[in-house]
């Protein structure tokens, strides 16, 4: 190889680099992995009292035994736990304390973060615009009951989940115990979702 043959290459090695960082190539789809860390100051609270620091109390032992409460379409309730998902530990922790939450993987958190960056501006979004915006805990209610094999006209269709644990709570500043609170989420089906489903 010549002298001037790697200079070309290095040159579109670089520029290809770079035009990655600028436009925040981490968006393509099938790599996905988030390039870069986001930084959120924290607003000042605007009561003279914090509210309190919530720490989930994870139950490995009770995601395998009990799981989500599920109510079907006829009335009837079940437990739907992680071995009728047939998914890992990790995954149903997820399910159960982030996405009853609402909350996605951080890496949809780092493709809503506006930075001010130049790809938001070729996207065409506005300040503060979400790039992409999904409802998890409906992702979550459709997904299981695609994974239990169930059909919205079924009887034995899910149309209401729910999720409770326990969470230790510290007080902001001191970060002294202020006790244990019990916390629950509930999605709920919307049969507008039927013709989606």
């Amino acid at each position: 190889m010549t002298q001037k043959t790697i200079i070309r290459i290095l040159l579109v090695y670089w520029s290809i680099t770079l035009a990655a960082v600028v436009l925040r190539i981490d968006r393509f789809p099938i790599t996905w992995a988030p390039m870069y860390s986001i930084y959120k100051s924290k607003t000042p609270a605007k009561s003279n009292k914090p509210k309190p620091l919530s720490v989930d109390r994870i139950d490995k032992k009770r995601l395998k035994t009990h799981g989500f409460l599920a109510t079907r379409r006829n009335g009837e309730q079940r437990w739907v736990n992680q071995k009728d998902l047939n998914v890992r530990n990790s995954s149903m922790r997820r399910m159960y304390h982030r996405r009853m939450k609402g909350r996605g993987p951080p890496t949809y958190g780092h493709r809503n973060h506006d930075a001010g960056t130049i790809d938001r501006w070729l996207w065409g979004l506005e300040p503060g615009e979400n790039f992409t915006t999904i409802d998890w805990k409906r992702r979550l209610i459709v997904s299981i009951n695609k994974t239990l094999g169930l059909d919205p006209a079924s009887p034995d269709f899910i149309v209401q989940l729910e999720a409770s644990w326990e969470a230790n709570q510290f007080d902001a500043e001191t970060r002294q115990p202020l006790g244990v609170k019990t916390v629950s989420r509930v999605v709920d089906w919307d049969d507008a979702w039927n013709a989606e489903y």
